[in-house]
């Protein structure tokens, strides 16, 4: 299941419904796997862990995250809350065609809502050196390091990405080389494309957000070039 988008001017739905399928945007979610014998994008399973985390806390998601994530790492630009029109309709995206997208939102936080900045990625992205060094004071290098196992076989086909060699921890891409572990994620809403990748152990790091679907070649080339400049051995992904 990708994320489901509304247009701005339509009555929001519920993250239960759109998991339901209740939504005339979304298919119900369903269990294809049995946990860590493959992985497959989910927009859905991301929202599943929005609903787990709201339970388990008793705090909104949006909350939740800038309790503990946004507000300590002084990501001050960040924000998961859902309040209409919000989202993606505070910026104009393109499409390929260089035709203006019209406003839209999704409910899906986790899986497609966050609003941020190059300059607040850039933190989360030193974070993440922390976190890897077992110097962050939000996360134990323990945990970490069981966020960047890997899961295989990985199945991108169903977005379009035909791709061997690719592994996934949980909301992160790895790639393991020789001498590094990179992790990255790309992604994106309708007119967005939006690219992090950093390596942990050479730690240095790249944010690259575009308004326009038209974006992604020149985005990969200069992802490309960055990884040469740098001596960063870069994902089969790229």
């Amino acid at each position: 299941m990708s994320v489901p988008f509304f247009d701005c001017d339509s009555t929001a739905p519920t993250v239960i419904n759109v998991l339901e399928g209740n939504s005339s945007e979304s298919k119900p979610v369903s269990v294809k796997f049995l946990p860590d014998s493959s992985w497959i994008y989910s927009g859905g399973g991301y929202s599943v862990l929005e609903l787990m985390t709201e339970d388990v806390t008793g705090t909104r998601f949006f909350n939740f995250m800038q309790s503990n994530l946004f507000s300590p790492l002084g990501m001050q630009n960040s924000s998961f809350e859902y309040v209409q029109p919000n989202q993606s309709c505070d910026v104009k995206h393109y499409d390929e065609g260089g035709k203006s997208i019209k406003p839209y939102f999704t409910v899906a936080s986790a899986a497609g809502g966050l609003n941020s900045t190059s300059k607040d990625m850039g933190l989360f992205l030193q974070e993440l050196i922390k976190m890897y060094s077992g110097k962050s004071e939000l996360l134990s290098k323990k945990s970490f390091d069981t966020m960047i196992k890997t899961t295989t076989p990985v199945d991108l086909s169903k977005i379009g990405i035909n791709k061997k060699g690719v592994e996934c921890g949980l909301g992160l891409f790895v790639h393991n080389s020789k001498d590094d572990i990179v992790v990255y994620h790309s992604g994106g809403n309708p007119g967005v494309i939006a690219y992090i990748i950093i390596s942990l152990k050479k730690e240095k790091g790249l944010v690259l957000v575009s308004n326009s679907d038209n974006a992604k070649p020149l985005v990969q080339k200069v992802l490309q070039l960055w990884g040469k400049l740098n001596n960063v051995s870069m994902p089969f992904f790229f």
